[in-house]
């Protein structure tokens, strides 16, 4: 498997083009190399040599021509997408008034305002104001939220998505990259497709004589972290089909005994804790979760605790946090890494990695047995004939990707890995 020829920024591999911007980001190398003869020579020797790559690049060859389908798109209702939107609309327009501005007020004239009356220069970094404990500091962070979110998921659907019949549906679709980053995860350059909230799925609006499966591979990260460090006890739960993130938050209640939380937010608080630390998230950044998820503010000491309990728990975890800055462990061995990373991106690299080969690998399986529309964050959305009953469809397609995944990935624990939704 070699590049045989180049043309205009492009390179052919079997056959097929690629970018070699793609190629770059495939090969883990800075996407400002230059494509010469030296880089190319290059790039052939580390395709030889490396299995990592190999088996990626293989994949992405394959995954070209199911794009194509991604042209479909998905069909949105806009009058209930406008309906769940309104509350942070709302929420906006009684900050503004608030400040005395209209609610044609720009973020520009709202951020002045809000210096004018704090006699301070308010940063725009989400980070800072998040911190911030003046109440007008806090209604500004909200402000923003929205305001990012609504200009997202509204306005840019209103200008990139295609109107169709009355003017209530629009088709959302989005200049779909298959390797826009060194994790490998695809990306749309349009709308923000991979960050479609899950409230649009309750107006999706499938075609007459269609409807949409969705299948989310669930908790597929901390799967995947648990297949490459041979997590024995991981692996066991995830097999006995336990809801890990709930078992990890009931075991956290035990750091903050006098709250009785909802079911859904111990769940929220052991899956982020989780992947904070599987990502080398700091003990403060532990403080924060409980803080924003909780209203809690428990000491560094506590988090220093609950880290060490979770690395005794899952001892094996521990190796995903030496990195080395010159390779990246993959299943297939280790690759070079020729571009900077932050330790908490080498860290995430691994698993991102192997979870977007697993999306890829699910959406090349998966295309004969209907059109696959689009992929969000660990989810594929198919577009299906009404003529084919939903649990056949359902279990072809799990039958499809059990077998594909065992074979490419036999570590990789599979109960209750696939959860289907229907939408019609």
């Amino acid at each position: 498997m070699e590049i045989t020829q180049t043309h205009n920024g492009r390179v052919q591999i079997k056959g097929t083009w690629l970018s070699w911007i793609t190629m770059c980001y495939l090969l883990m190398w800075p996407i400002n190399t230059e494509l010469n003869n030296r880089s190319l020579e290059l790039a052939n020797r580390q395709l030889e040599r490396f299995v990592s790559n190999q088996r990626m690049l293989d994949l992405e060859l394959k995954v070209q021509p199911v794009l194509a389908s991604y042209n479909v798109g998905l069909d949105v209702d806009m009058r209930k997408w406008h309906t769940l939107l309104q509350p942070k609309v709302a929420r906006m327009h009684s900050f503004q008034t608030r400040l005395q501005l209209n609610s044609e007020a720009s973020l520009a004239t709202v951020t002045q305002a809000v210096q004018d009356l704090t006699n301070s220069e308010v940063s725009l970094k989400p980070e800072w104001l998040k911190l911030q404990t003046d109440p007008l500091l806090h209604g500004f962070y909200v402000y923003r939220n929205d305001f990012i979110y609504l200009r997202s998921f509204w306005e840019n659907v209103l200008r990139d998505g295609n109107l169709i019949g009355d003017g209530t549906t629009y088709n959302l679709t989005g200049n779909w990259s298959s390797y826009a980053s060194y994790t490998g995860r695809m990306r749309a350059s349009r709308l923000p497709m991979m960050a479609l909230p899950k409230k649009i799925r309750s107006c999706l609006k499938p075609p007459k004589c269609y409807y949409y499966v969705s299948v989310d591979l669930s908790n597929v990260e901390f799967r995947i972290a648990a297949a490459l460090t041979r997590c024995q006890l991981a692996q066991l739960r995830f097999r006995q089909g336990i809801d890990i993130h709930q078992h990890t938050g009931r075991a956290l209640l035990k750091y903050v005994p006098l709250i009785s939380p909802t079911n859904e937010m111990v769940h929220q608080l052991g899956k982020r804790i989780t992947f904070c630390i599987l990502y080398g998230g700091s003990t403060r950044a532990i403080v924060n979760i409980f803080e924003q998820l909780l209203d809690i503010r428990i000491t560094i000491s506590i988090a220093d605790a609950i880290l060490a309990a979770f690395f005794d728990e899952y001892p094996e975890l521990r190796k995903l946090q030496r990195t080395d800055v010159q390779w990246v462990q993959t299943l297939w061995g280790s690759q070079p890494l020729l571009v900077p990373l932050k330790r908490t991106q080498r860290i995430n690299l691994p698993i991102q990695l192997m979870g977007s080969f697993l999306l890829k690998l699910g959406l090349c399986v998966t295309s004969k047995a209907a059109t696959p529309i689009m992929s969000v964050h660990d989810e594929i959305i198919f577009l299906v004939r009404d003529s084919v009953k939903d649990k056949d469809f359902m279990r072809t397609v799990q039958d499809e990707l059990e077998v594909a995944y065992q074979q490419a990935f036999p570590q990789l624990a599979l109960n209750k890995l696939f959860q289907f939704t229907i939408y019609r």
